[in-house]
């Protein structure tokens, strides 16, 4: 059995965010949420207590992207009114807000110095984040990336490209560089989030989908190599276990609307072949439940599923799985061997 606790832990209650978590991103030392209070916490993955004072700003209601970099010492949020703000992580002081989008961050993704973030307004932009020797800190805009007929929803970063979901069941291939298109992929239902794997059947994109399922395409011949059922609500987040992985077979773990994690197994032979391992309830877990979304709530009702704490993000680290949504505390897992 997976041994479960929480960030905070139950006496430390107080720290909790106060409305649901939308976001969430690890290292080793910190995890960083976002949540429709209005605060980024960056909580110490060692005292299971905040790191730093709760991170806000009067221009932003709603966090709902977030990332770290620690080679920068910046915390980044992405909030519903299409703005970034930037706060040091060394102390928690705000250094930089811009706007990025004109309508709601949909996510970010962070490569070094490059930071890309995806919008609602159907586009993806790629900032470069500059440091100057006094310790200011500015977003310098590379690229806009245009082309999607919906809201785009996640973003990947390689060494030279750029990858983008959104809406409209497509997936970007774009130069780093350049931004130029490089290919578009068509789906069978869009990918909410998204994983770039080098094992299988070559190049290929693992990703969370809004029916439910996950799919695998390769990015050489846009062939979808497999859809994975289980899951019976959007798939809002997908985190490869990488140290289990080998050329033939591959190791990660799913989250969903649906309350649930799962952990899968697939395997390539002569076809690609999976297997759920585990199932976790994030709903059983919540101890400190919030109000539901009612327009979700009736959905579910009207097409006769469960009432469940829905989760919004997860991600993996240091062999724990950290989960938020629908509830004040982050809950984290054990991975199970």
């Amino acid at each position: 059995m997976a041994q479960r606790s929480y960030l905070p832990p139950a006496e430390d209650s107080n720290s909790a965010h106060t409305k649901q978590v939308y976001c969430l991103r690890t290292t080793p030392d910190y995890v960083a949420s976002g949540s429709l209070d209005g605060s980024i916490r960056v909580w110490s993955t060692k005292s299971q207590s905040l790191a730093l004072p709760p991170l806000t700003s009067p221009e932003s209601t709603c966090f709902v992207a977030v990332d770290i970099s620690l080679e920068l010492d910046l915390v980044f949020g992405g909030d519903s009114r299409g703005k970034v703000v930037i706060w040091r992580l060394s102390d928690g002081s705000h250094v930089h807000t811009q706007r990025v989008h004109e309508d709601k961050i949909g996510a970010l993704s962070l490569d070094a110095a490059t930071l890309v973030a995806t919008s609602r307004d159907k586009t993806a932009s790629v900032w470069q984040i500059a440091q100057s020797s006094s310790g200011q800190t500015a977003m310098e805009l590379q690229q806009t990336l245009r082309g999607h007929e919906m809201a785009v929803l996640a973003a990947n970063i390689s060494q030279d490209r750029i990858y983008t979901s959104a809406g409209d069941k497509t997936l970007r291939i774009w130069s780093r560089q350049s931004g130029e298109l490089i290919k578009s992929i068509k789906m069978k239902a869009s990918m909410t989030q998204f994983e770039l794997v080098g094992g299988l059947a070559g190049p290929s994109i693992l990703g969370g989908c809004s029916d439910g399922t996950i799919r695998i395409y390769s990015t050489n011949n846009e062939e979808e190599l497999a859809c994975i059922e289980g899951h019976t609500n959007v798939v809002t987040h997908i985190s490869i276990i990488a140290e289990e992985n080998t050329p033939k077979s591959l190791k990660f773990v799913s989250a969903s609307y649906d309350g649930t994690v799962r952990i899968w197994i697939v395997q390539q032979d002569q076809t690609v072949s999976w297997a759920c391992i585990k199932s976790l309830s994030f709903t059983d877990a919540v101890v400190t439940s919030l109000p539901l979304d009612q327009r979700a709530v009736d959905r579910d009702m009207a097409e006769g599923k469960p009432m469940v704490n829905r989760i919004m993000d997860m991600q993996i680290e240091g062999g724990r799985i950290y989960c938020c949504g629908e509830a004040s505390e982050i809950v984290v897992w054990s991975l199970p061997s």
